[in-house]
């Protein structure tokens, strides 16, 4: 990464008016904070809803003033508030700022420039609109609390120990506001965008939601994915997917089980792989944590510690150097080490600044100083990434979940593969992409790339230095040929410090930052792929903003995002050190009880005591006992009238399954190019103006070869390719694939 330029972020000159409370608002807010936005929170009478040392993270770079929307006074405040503001970000229950005279077609009318962006738990039309968004409801109704598919973990359905569906609402909403604002460029207009957290926990199990009819090879062996003990006690996480890595670790590190480095032999005996899982449970007892991290990443092998939270904040120095932990004096806490940024760039840098608490004086503005120039007349109802060409060359999940996320925005996403190489999560992840087969490790391959790249607006992959070096595909040679084009890098741990160069898959994420750990226990991985899905959104978000920032200035960047960075980012709400008081946090008797057919989820927070004994039958000294003697939905119906939030709980194919899912297109099923009907995770987001395209299943891998490579080459030309085996428009016959 080139060295930084003084800036005062991407986002210079953009005004947001955040009305969000708890998470998934104001975390979304202040990603656009420390991009250099101007953020005015508002606050009810007596402060924030939620009192929580969190907020010294979630309301970073943000003036906070209180008005009371009860009164006339404070909503007149409001609507001038609006009148001058580029983006407005909201998490009521759908109909709330509409009956305030705040809604999206009442602020817009006023200010047609304005992007409204609408995170309510439920859709406005689902008929749950009317009921809060807790975590605990949503995660029940979206098939989070499924239990895991995993061997050996327990089939007792269980909440995420994150707000993961607030922290997807908050990835998808900054990106939905990135595009609608350069979608704004081209027509002058604003719209609304709606985000329910529903909806946004369907990013968390798009790979599970999957179905497809065709054969998947199984990548998983017993020494796949394991937490090993050290000798000083601590645990490491270590990844043998890949088999050149079993391969690897197997010859360097214990040389006697040479035959055991095959992980077709693994997978088809189970009685080889625990006899190997066995001899790496030895070995690793022999040396500490702090050994083995560096001794077994050195030989090109994914490893990491799996250390606590405040280790992390405290202790980490690539998390330091890399910007995913920052110090920072916060106005009330003092100094801190807390959650750093998501996103690095090089022109324009992220920067932090403390909370600042304006009180109930009105603040008085000039109107919005918009900060991009006008834009060539377009119709407001194309995509917003139209005519931005993206060459994809990352690999398994969390790189092409960032390609996937532009060609949802519109963009023209050209998938690189090589041919013969192992693909994984081809089916959604390269959904709406082109997809060639080249090998630009082959100098008439690299040359073709070259051609390509004049066309192309971002260049993307998750290549560790090293590799980026020996094929030519380095930031300086790109830009060499390409001067304003986006370079965006997945990584690991961020391609900084000792850790640069190290490879990742999911689990590292996890444990690098202390999401497996929690009071003392065994390291456990967390239900979902969290960080490779959530670094796929902050990659996106990263090359959105430099995609703004060259819209402004011609100047095209370096954007990167890490499994590091994004598993930090869902911990969001506790990444601060010291660790603080959890205020009003407590959650008192909330969770998932067992009825007669089913779970249902319960919102019994400690003051709910009243509302609790006046629910007919229902005895608040034994409640487990007594809600199985009735069915989840009779309960939910008796809690509604005495106002207590419930839902009953469904698995992931039952909210796949639903007609409301599957109307909204969250849910797809489509007809694959070899037969067969595939079901998919569709788009969440709805954009009022700005048309999203209705992803296809992904093709064959290479099948638009042809097609795409005929713009560069002649016939003669891509024969000659094509007989060199330097391109293909079809895997071989024993290339494994991971739908």
């Amino acid at each position: 990464m080139p060295p930084s330029e003084d800036s005062s972020g991407a986002l210079a000159g953009i005004r947001v008016l955040d009305f969000g409370q708890y998470i998934a608002g104001p975390l979304a807010a202040m990603m656009l904070a420390d991009e250099g936005a101007e953020v005015i929170h508002i606050d009810p009478p007596g402060g924030p809803r939620w009192r929580n040392a969190a907020n010294a993270v979630l309301q970073r770079g943000k003036q906070s003033f209180v008005l009371d929307l009860k009164q006339r006074a404070d909503r007149d405040a409001a609507r001038r508030l609006a009148d001058s503001a580029d983006v407005l970000i909201e998490n009521f229950r759908p109909g709330v700022m509409a009956r305030l005279g705040l809604g999206a077609g009442q602020l817009t009318a006023a200010n047609p420039r304005l992007i409204y962006c609408a995170l309510p738990g439920f859709p406005a039309d689902d008929h749950r609109g009317g009921q809060p968004g807790w975590a605990g409801v949503v995660s029940a109704a979206s098939g989070l609390c499924t239990p895991s598919p995993r061997p050996g973990e327990s089939p007792t359905p269980a909440l995420p120990p994150m707000p993961v569906a607030s922290n997807y609402a908050a990835f998808l909403a900054v990106n939905a506001v990135m595009a609608a604002l350069l979608a704004r460029r081209n027509s002058g207009m604003g719209q609304r965008i709606e985000i329910p957290l529903l909806g946004a926990a369907f990013e968390a199990f798009c790979l599970e939601a999957q179905r497809a009819p065709m054969a998947s090879h199984n990548a998983f062996h017993a020494a796949a994915d394991n937490r090993f003990q050290t000798a000083d006690g601590k645990f490491v996480q270590l990844l043998l997917i890949a088999p050149r890595h079993l391969e690897s670790f197997i010859k360097t590190f214990l040389p006697a089980l040479a035959e055991l480095g095959d992980a077709a032999r693994l997978i088809a005996d189970s009685d080889a792989g625990a006899a190997l899982v066995r001899a790496m449970s030895a070995l690793f007892l022999t040396r500490p944590a702090a050994e083995w991290d560096v001794m077994v990443n050195e030989a090109a092998i994914p490893l990491a510690v799996c250390q606590s939270k405040a280790a992390f904040l405290r202790d980490d120095a690539q998390a330091r150097e890399s910007g995913a932990v920052i110090a920072l004096e916060d106005t009330e806490l003092g100094p801190t080490f807390q959650l750093g940024f998501p996103v690095r760039l090089s022109r324009t840098p992220p920067r932090a600044r403390p909370r600042k608490y304006m009180g109930d004086t009105e603040p008085t503005f000039a109107g919005a100083q918009h900060a991009e120039t006008a834009g060539r007349a377009a119709a407001p109802d194309q995509p917003p990434l139209a005519g931005v060409t993206v060459l994809d060359m990352s690999q398994i999940l969390a790189g092409p979940t960032a390609g996937r996320i532009l060609a949802q925005f519109g963009a023209e996403v050209i998938k690189i593969n090589k041919p013969g190489n192992w693909i994984i999560g081809h089916l959604h992840f390269n959904s709406g992409k082109q997809s060639v087969l080249l090998d630009i490790g082959r100098p008439e391959g690299r040359r073709v790339l070259s051609a390509m790249l004049a066309g192309a607006d971002v260049f993307l992959h998750n290549l560790p230095p090293e590799s980026a070096e020996k094929l030519h595909v380095t930031e300086a040679e790109i830009r060499a040929e390409k001067p304003d084009i986006i370079y965006a890098s997945m990584s690991a741990y961020t391609n900084c410090g000792r850790r640069g160069k190290y490879r990742g898959w999911e689990p590292v994420g996890q444990a690098i930052t202390g999401m497996q750990t929690s009071g003392g226990q065994t390291p456990r991985l967390a239900r979902f792929p969290l960080c490779d899905f959530g670094a796929g959104h902050l990659l996106a978000f990263a090359i959105l903003l430099a995609l703004w920032h060259r819209a402004q200035t011609g100047e095209g960047q370096y954007a990167e995002s890490s499994l590091m960075q994004a598993g930090a980012y869902h911990q969001a709400a506790s990444m601060i050190y010291p660790v603080r008081a959890a205020g009003d946090a407590a959650q008192g008797r909330s969770g998932l009880y067992e009825t007669a057919d089913g779970f249902i989820y319960v919102h019994l927070p400690a003051d709910a005591g009243e509302r609790l004994a006046a629910v007919p039958a229902l005895d608040p000294a034994d409640l487990q006992t007594v809600f199985r003697l009735a069915t989840s939905q009779s309960w939910c119906k008796r809690l509604a009238e005495a106002g207590i939030a419930a839902q009953p709980m469904s698995t992931i194919d039952e909210a796949m399954e639903d007609e409301r899912t599957l109307a909204l297109g969250w849910s797809r099923k489509l007809r694959y190019a070899e037969g067969g009907e595939v079901r998919m995770v569709g788009a969440i987001p709805r954009m009022s103006l700005s048309r999203l395209p209705n992803l296809p299943v992904a093709s064959p891998p290479g099948r638009d070869t042809r097609k795409i490579l005929g713009r560069y080459c002649s016939d003669a030309r891509l024969e000659e390719l094509f007989f060199g085996g330097i391109v293909a428009d079809a895997l071989d016959a024993g290339t494994s694939v991971v739908w």
